[in-house]
């Protein structure tokens, strides 16, 4: 995680939450969290998903 730099680009999904995208150098939304997911997901916060 410490390579990773969180991007701008930030969607919503209905059933998780807000989500958070990351880069690495210029690889551009490699990966993906929900740090607050809402009620009900709490299981996936801070789980990391890379494409």
């Amino acid at each position: 995680m410490d390579l990773l730099t969180i991007s701008e680009t930030t969607t919503h999904c209905p059933f998780k939450g807000n989500t958070v995208y990351f880069s690495l150098g210029d690889n551009k939304d490699i990966a993906w969290n929900y740090e607050q997911p809402i009620a009900g997901m709490e299981a996936i916060a801070g789980r990391v998903a890379f494409n």
